[in-house]
């Protein structure tokens, strides 16, 4: 399997003279195994390139598989623009979470309206086919098993497991720290006097998800102190993903989903941030602590 970062940010994209480096297109990622058609997990601005590549490259048009985390507009940013979807031969299977009100193929549809955007959905609607995703589910895309499970984000977000070969990818983005901030809507159903052990249970349950992954691209849009008081806004920070690595085993961790507001220099300081961790704790072989930048490639 290869994996490749399209998109590094969160939020929204942006690109200043102090953000070359890491990039500042939205999430995106792609996983290439030989012999499948690619998956795509979400579609934010990181996919533009990528479907400008793909048609210069392609008459053909495009057959692939993407997982949306969940459709806020970061993440499915770039769908009206991605050029492989204007060519007659292209066909894409969209899988992700419903909103609390829209399932997942009218929230794509609502990208087309006519007073957000000159592109009617027709031209795409014989291209693209839509399932819709709940945590714990697992399944094949070809020969790849997927996973899935829920994250503590706003609406319904979904965490990803790839496995192919003996080798695993999980996808942990838009994630915030469990206790006392219950952000996602399956938890609405909490019972105060159960908060403790729902959140031991969730917890619990993500690091079964990621156990013994080879490589695990999780969420790190704040630091250990830039996150105090902002931690109802659905993100976490380099000491969360290195805590979620170590319970696992975890071998590769890439930080990622950054801040827009987040220099070249801000992203160094993170990957210094959890390495210090490491240190600290007598634990700095135990797991591998990157940040990519866009078009970066890791071959497992």
């Amino acid at each position: 399997m290869i994996f490749t970062l399209l998109g590094t940010r969160g939020s929204r994209p942006i690109l200043t003279y102090e953000q070359v480096k890491y990039g500042g297109n939205t999430t995106a990622f792609k996983i290439s195994i030989d012999g499948m058609n690619p998956i795509y997990v979400d579609g934010g601005t990181g996919i533009f390139r990528e479907g400008v590549a793909i048609t210069k490259a392609n008459t053909r048009g495009l057959h692939a598989h993407f997982l949306i985390t969940h459709t806020h507009w970061d993440h499915i940013l770039a769908f009206p623009f991605f050029a492989p979807l204007f060519m007659p031969g292209t066909k894409l299977t969209i899988m992700g979470p419903r909103s609390e009100k829209y399932d997942i193929k009218s929230l794509f549809e609502h990208q087309h309206n006519k007073g957000l955007i000159p592109i009617p959905f027709e031209i795409f609607k014989e291209r693209i086919d839509f399932k819709e995703l709940y945590p714990n589910e697992e399944f094949m895309i070809e020969k790849a098993t997927i996973k899935t499970v829920e994250l503590n984000h706003q609406g319904l977000t979904l965490g990803y497991r790839i496995e192919h070969g003996g080798k695993s990818i999980c996808i942990i983005t838009d994630h915030a720290p469990i206790e006392n901030n219950h952000l996602g809507v399956l938890m609405k159903g909490w019972k105060k006097d159960d908060f403790t052990a729902k959140e031991k249970i969730f917890y619990d349950t993500l690091v079964r998800f990621v156990k013994d992954a080879d490589l695990m691209m999780h969420d790190t849009h704040f630091t250990k102190e830039g996150i105090k008081g902002k931690e109802n806004w659905g993100h976490s920070s380099p000491e969360m993903a290195v805590d979620l690595a170590l319970k696992a085993n975890v071998k590769k961790v890439v930080l990622g989903h950054h801040a827009p507001e987040d220099k070249d220099n801000d992203v160094e300081i993170k990957i210094k941030s959890a390495r210090d961790y490491l240190k600290s704790i007598g634990k700095s072989n135990s797991v591998e602590v990157v940040a990519l930048s866009e078009g970066d490639e890791i071959c497992l």
